[in-house]
Formats: C-alpha cells, sequence, structure tokens
C-alpha cells in the first residue's frame, strides 16, 4: 500500500517569461533571435536589431547593446522549441523564432528590489557582476542599466526572491526609446 503524501513542496508562483493572464489587449510580436551566438533567455527586455529586407519576414531581436539600444519588449515563453536544437544552457539559440511581449504584463528577470508603479531600468551592460543583459531593475546600478519608459513595475518586491517581478509592457514608438525621461 502506498504511503499518503504528508507534505507538498511550494510551486514557484511563475517562470521567467510568463505572461500574467490572458487580457484583451495584449500585443505579441514575432522576430527572430538576431544574436550571432548568444542565447537569448525568456523574460528579459529585447531590443531591435536589423530590420527585416524580406516582405512578411520578421526583424531581428537582440539582447541590449548600451543605452541607445531601442527596446522591443519582453521576450515571452513558449512551449514549442525544441530542447535538442532550438535550445541552449541558458534561452534560445540564434536564428529561432521568438514572442517579444509589446504590450500586456509578464513576469520578468529581476534585479534588486523595486515599487509597483516604479520607472524601470534595463541592464544593457553585465560588467564585473555578471549580471543578466535585459534584466529589469529600480536604478541605473552606476550606468550599466537605462531608463525604459515603456515599462512599469506591476507589483512592489522588498527582495530578490525568486527574481521575477510583473512588469506592465507598453512599448509604442516613443517610449520604445530607452533612457527618455
Amino acid at each position: 500500500m502506498p504511503i499518503d503524501t504528508l507534505s507538498y513542496s511550494e510551486q514557484s508562483r511563475a517562470f521567467a517569461g510568463m505572461k500574467s493572464d490572458i487580457r484583451d489587449g495584449d500585443v505579441v510580436e514575432s522576430y527572430i533571435q538576431g544574436e550571432v551566438s548568444a542565447e537569448i533567455p525568456f523574460g528579459v527586455v529585447v531590443a531591435e536589431g536589423t530590420a527585416s529586407t524580406v516582405q512578411g519576414t520578421p526583424d531581428k531581436a537582440i539582447l541590449m547593446v548600451d543605452a541607445n539600444s531601442v527596446v522591443a519588449g519582453v521576450m515571452i515563453h513558449a512551449h514549442n522549441y525544441d530542447r535538442e536544437s532550438q535550445m541552449g544552457a541558458t534561452g534560445v539559440k540564434p536564428t529561432n523564432l521568438l514572442n517579444v511581449l509589446k504590450r500586456g504584463q509578464v513576469y520578468a528577470v529581476l534585479e534588486g528590489t523595486c515599487t509597483k508603479g516604479g520607472q524601470v531600468f534595463v541592464r544593457h551592460s553585465t560588467g564585473a557582476g555578471g549580471s543578466q543583459k535585459g534584466a529589469v531593475r529600480a536604478n541605473a546600478d552606476t550606468a550599466t542599466a537605462v531608463l525604459c519608459r515603456g515599462l512599469s513595475f506591476a507589483e512592489t518586491k522588498a527582495s530578490n526572491g525568486d527574481g521575477l517581478v510583473l512588469l506592465n509592457v507598453h512599448i509604442d514608438d516613443v517610449a520604445a526609446v530607452a533612457g527618455l525621461t
């Protein structure tokens, strides 16, 4: 006779790149993973890469390069990737199709603490800290992250915890420009 389970570990509330809900008005666009060799993890902010020259083919999305990178949105999770050929140790490999959230709520990779409604800075340089490009935070971290008006925190977190934060994404032609106040 099997022994009854007497304790259950608590599951994580979300994972990086998971949409918070299905709501009217969410906007998701397809991009091609445009990095030369780097993988892009789910739940990070990606930048506009090279525009496609072939009609009907998506533009490229890349990791943040510097403070002048134009934010495309947040890469959302999908289950349609082949683990062996399309996924690496940290994310999606180059040349694969990506889903990028332009408007809606998503769980994003968080560094530090944040306050609901607060300004969002996006990491563009990893420096000596080994932080993830595209991670969000509440400050510029000595000029290695840039303010993005198209993003806002949807919750308050007092510590890293699971390293995720609910993020409001409202990218448009003006708000997508990083660094504007």
